[in-house]
């Protein structure tokens, strides 16, 4: 074994930071998803009795600040999962991001419900979502 080889214990080491990262990222990424509803509940409630207002994403850091700071907190968790997971394996991090991405951009463009509107800046994709990306793409090409 060379000296910059990994020893196992190296290997084990990097293991539990990119699970511990992930796990809290899932957690997080739970609490903005349960927050966002109630958000677009409340956005919608205003837009009623307001002649103007503006979108919601330009609503949400003063509208509801809750949602606003677990969407925080989830893009701080996902950008600290993202780190050690690039350490750990370049290659695995290189094939989910580029899920990651393909799935927030599709989503952006896209109405898939559940709060992914349209043009929606507070896009939330879970690890669950990006292991899922071969099915949703079979399931678009099914649709085309």
């Amino acid at each position: 074994m060379s000296e910059f080889e990994d020893t196992p214990e190296d290997i084990k080491r990097k293991q539990a930071i990119v699970d511990d990262a992930k796990n809290k990222w899932v957690e997080q990424t739970k609490v903005a998803i349960s927050a966002k509803p109630h958000a677009l509940e409340d956005y919608e409630r205003e837009k009623e009795f307001m002649l103007e207002i503006s979108s919601f994403n330009d609503w949400a850091p003063l509208g509801a600040p809750q949602f606003y700071d677990s969407y925080l907190g989830y893009i701080s968790y996902r950008d600290a999962f993202f780190a050690p997971f690039a350490w750990q394996d370049h290659t695995k991090y290189e094939d989910f991001k580029k899920k990651y991405d393909w799935l927030n951009y599709y989503w952006k463009e896209g109405d898939l419900g559940d709060g992914k509107k349209k043009g929606s800046n507070f896009i939330l994709i879970s690890c669950d979502d990006v292991e899922r990306y071969d099915e949703t793409m079979k399931a678009k090409a099914a649709k085309s």
